[in-house]
């Protein structure tokens, strides 16, 4: 029965999470009904913070913005519930004073979600008709609804632009354009929002814009990731030696301690090796130096 229970927790657990991803973070997304064009948004399946610092007498008011267009946002650690956004937020304001060196927290308001009463109903289209949807520029537009401050409805409208040049190891965040309490504009430019051809393999980071990725960075990759291949089976083969060795040498000799390492001798005696080597080296270019231009008497 708990077996059961437990297998029932997990699929549900696991039903919401899948069920909560927006569509157009999905590998694969196809923004125009064509089809020739697929999005990859789901590299921003991740907590947002813009923050916006303001002078104003006698504090300084900040203004942090959490924001995550594919699933609703975490909760801070440390926070309690009443200092962030109602769950299933994804568009979350807070509003501090800081004076000094402290914080004081006095806002807090769901721009975009869905819970309770709202609804996100997200609105994802294109703003760049017409053109290579590929290209650096290019401009897709996503609406997020659901948020009440005060009474009044909250609407998030978010401008994503492809950088091909911007990183993808750690992207920005959004830049805050307007926001008139009704409506919050963004401008988010990312390499996540150029699209690419249905079948071709999005570009890698840096490469210049290449739309297949043919030249760019690909050797560079592949020396990357031999040397990191190397690293790796050298790790393994040391713990290999490490471990096999002290096996070995406790069944066999029934060592222990030090005499566990196999060849502990010269593993001990390695880092006087190596410093006598360098002190060889450093004499040898020092009485060169010293040596050029001169003579030796006999």
């Amino acid at each position: 029965m708990k077996t059961y229970l437990a297998i029932l927790l997990t699929f549900c657990f696991i039903t919401t999470t899948v069920m909560g991803i927006q569509d157009y973070c999905n590998k694969g997304f196809k923004p125009q009904q064509d089809g020739q064009y697929e999005l990859d948004l789901s590299p921003m399946d991740r907590d947002f913070m813009m923050e916006i610092a303001t002078n104003t007498k006698p504090s300084q008011k900040i203004t942090r913005t959490y924001v995550n267009i594919c699933n609703p946002l975490k909760k801070p650690p440390m926070t309690y519930d009443e200092d962030f956004c109602d769950p299933n937020t994804y568009v979350c304001l807070r509003l501090f004073h800081k004076k000094g060196d402290t914080e004081r927290l006095d806002e807090v308001e769901e721009l975009a979600g869905d819970y309770k009463n709202s609804k996100l109903q997200p609105e994802f289209k294109v703003v760049s008709e017409g053109q290579d949807l590929s290209t650096d520029g290019t401009q897709f537009s996503l609406t997020l609804h659901g948020g009440n401050v005060l009474g009044k409805a909250q609407t998030v409208e978010i401008t994503l632009e492809c950088g091909l040049p911007e990183t993808r190891e750690n992207p920005n965040g959004p830049n805050l354009i307007s926001d008139d309490g009704y409506i919050t504009k963004l401008h988010w430019k990312v390499p996540f929002a150029c699209a690419t051809k249905v079948g071709e393999k999005p570009p890698s980071n840096g490469d210049g814009g290449n739309n297949g990725g043919n030249n760019g960075d690909q050797p560079q990759e592949g020396g990357k990731s031999a040397i990191g291949w190397f690293f790796t089976m050298l790790g393994i083969a040391l713990g290999v030696y490490f471990i096999g060795g002290a096996i070995y040498n406790y069944k066999v000799f029934n060592a222990r301690g030090l005499d566990l390492i196999p060849h502990r001798d010269f593993w001990l005696d390695l880092p006087y090796l190596i410093k006598d080597l360098i002190s060889h080296l450093m004499e040898s270019v020092t009485s060169r130096r010293h040596g050029s231009g001169g003579y030796v008497s006999v």
